[in-house]
């Protein structure tokens, strides 16, 4: 079941297996899958001397890496052995302490100190920026993306509670950015900038961006379902904002789709080059991405877009419980096309659909939340932004965080790290 939902494989039938000569999940023969044929395919696929046993010594990688961040004790790796079936010291020298050059995170030596981050390379000015687009590292995150969603940053195991290494840890990641939307206000102000929230959904008027509080920007929302080229109304909204220091940027479309708009992202980037033009780049631009299918479409090096926001949304009724891992499978899905992590924004689910006509998205829990916001952390550690939606009620949004003082809480202590 878990690679027919994470692979979107056919399941594959006999007929169809003598009708096309191609196969499914049910109808795989042994000569399909050998260790040799799967080595191969690494190697090709990734340009690189990978293979399987990479996965595995990768997941204790991470699995140390969240250990180090979720602990006060530098260089704790207990956790990786321990959810790798390995023996503390085997785990250490055998697969979960990796060397300098291939994570800067810990040491190569044996102290447990920490190690320094890996030095930067000049980049072409005329390049894209996209630290996570060598086939290695894609290759890696792709996997981190296939672990369960309790391996990584889940809860701990049953007898562990007093185990801080297996525990999510948000709190000293909090100051990644001090850029936090929150949407669907209804006109609330005290109690969105009391939590913390530091960008505001905004109508354009000057007089309404000029209205926001101290310590508050606005997220000015000129979004369109199906982009269309910038126009004179578009631009001259633009320009009566540009020198605007109240304004963060602009949300230029929620959830396009290519199938619908087929034209939409190079409409798209006419919207956001003049955006980065007109405000000499103290502005920014915004879009949200729901489906895959338009990940490469719109990805910023076409879309020319500042941020990307990703909404998987783990709680549900389909996912009682939650399901963190959806996190980790958008996030690498968006970075295997073309979307760098530095562009993510984590669009955090701070809603569900008990109070309306079509119940599917359930509110989570403060705990729930907290494991969401660790697993984001974990995957987009230096966002420009994050995004929590949302504050008041929609027709297909209720209850949300207005009702929940727990979820309010969790918020308010992550932003104040």
């Amino acid at each position: 079941m878990r690679l027919l939902d994470l692979g979107y494989f056919r399941i594959g039938s006999d007929a169809y297996t003598d009708d096309n000569g191609s196969f499914g999940l049910t109808t795989l023969e042994r000569r399909h899958v050998t260790r040799t044929r799967v080595n191969d395919y690494l190697r090709t696929s990734t340009g690189g001397d990978m293979t399987a046993k990479d996965f595995r010594t990768w997941h204790a990688k991470v699995l140390a890496a969240a250990a180090l961040a979720a602990t006060d004790e530098p260089g704790d790796t207990r956790a990786s052995p321990r959810r790798t079936g390995r023996t503390p010291w085997s785990g250490r020298f055998c697969g979960c302490w990796p060397p300098r050059t291939q994570i800067g995170l810990v040491s190569s030596e044996t102290d447990g100190s920490p190690g320094p981050a890996p030095a930067r390379t000049a980049r072409p000015a005329n390049r894209e920026p996209n630290p996570m687009r060598t086939p290695l590292v894609s290759a890696c995150l792709l996997a981190v993306a296939l672990v369960g969603s309790s391996t990584v940053l889940g809860p701990p195991a049953a007898g562990a509670a007093g185990d801080r290494s297996t525990r999510p840890s948000v709190a000293r990641a909090a100051a990644t950015t001090t850029h936090h939307f929150v949407t669907n206000l209804h006109g609330a102000v005290a109690g969105p900038r009391a939590v913390g929230f530091t960008v505001f959904d905004s109508g354009a008027a000057v007089s309404t961006v000029n209205a926001l509080p101290s310590g508050v920007q606005a997220l000015v929302w000129l979004g369109q379902k199906c982009p269309t080229p910038a126009d004179d109304s578009f631009r001259a909204t633009v320009r009566s904002l540009a020198a605007n220091p109240k304004v963060f940027g602009y949300y230029l479309s929620d959830e396009p789709h290519l199938a619908d708009c087929p034209g939409g992202p190079a409409a798209l980037a006419t919207r956001a080059r003049f955006v980065a033009d007109t405000a000499g780049g103290r502005q920014l631009s915004f879009i949200v991405l729901s489906k895959e299918e338009d990940y490469a479409a719109f990805r910023p090096v076409v879309s020319r877009v500042s941020m990307v926001g990703l909404d998987p949304y783990p709680c549900s009724v389909a996912h009682p419980t939650c399901q963190p891992s959806k996190i980790d499978e958008k996030v690498a899905l968006a970075v295997s096309h073309g979307i760098p992590v530095p562009r993510i924004v984590p669009v955090y689910q701070a809603f569900g659909q008990t109070a309306t006509s079509s119940h599917y998205y359930n509110l989570p829990t403060a705990a729930q939340m907290r494991t969401m916001i660790a697993r984001w952390v974990a995957l987009v550690p230096h966002p420009q932004m994050d995004y929590a939606y949302g504050w008041g009620h929609q027709s297909s949004s209720n209850p949300t965080l207005i009702d929940s003082p727990s979820l309010q809480g969790v918020f308010t202590s992550y932003f104040a790290g």
